[in-house]
């Protein structure tokens, strides 16, 4: 699949860089795995894109489990907004690498 650059901004925090490898038959509803850039500094690897309930998509980011099952994060947005603007600039991404699938269902990026 052709790899393509985006960008997303609100007043400092850009994104850019996203890439997408998806998943077939992805467990716990996995649909890909995301990578990108935050302010041309920050790499993020091995985000999670899946399959929320309401049939959109949601973001998990990598973390280690204790042996508490405790969850400690690698990283992860520590504002809503922050969150948000990932998100987008990860669903523009797909929309044109897929630009068939406006919204994700359970047998994939069809609708």
């Amino acid at each position: 699949m052709p790899e393509q650059q985006t960008s997303s901004t609100t007043q400092s925090f850009i994104v850019s860089n996203v890439q997408l490898r998806f998943v077939e038959n992805g467990r716990d509803g996995l649909l890909a795995w995301a990578s990108c850039v935050i302010n041309n500094a920050v790499f993020l690897n091995n985000v999670a894109v899946r399959e929320s309930i309401c049939g959109g998509i949601r973001l998990t980011y990598p973390a280690k489990a204790s042996q508490g099952q405790r969850r400690y994060y690698y990283f992860n947005p520590i504002s809503r907004e922050a969150a948000a603007v990932i998100e987008q600039a990860i669903q523009e991404q797909i929309r044109r690498l897929l630009p068939q699938a406006s919204t994700v269902n359970k047998r994939g990026w069809a609708r």
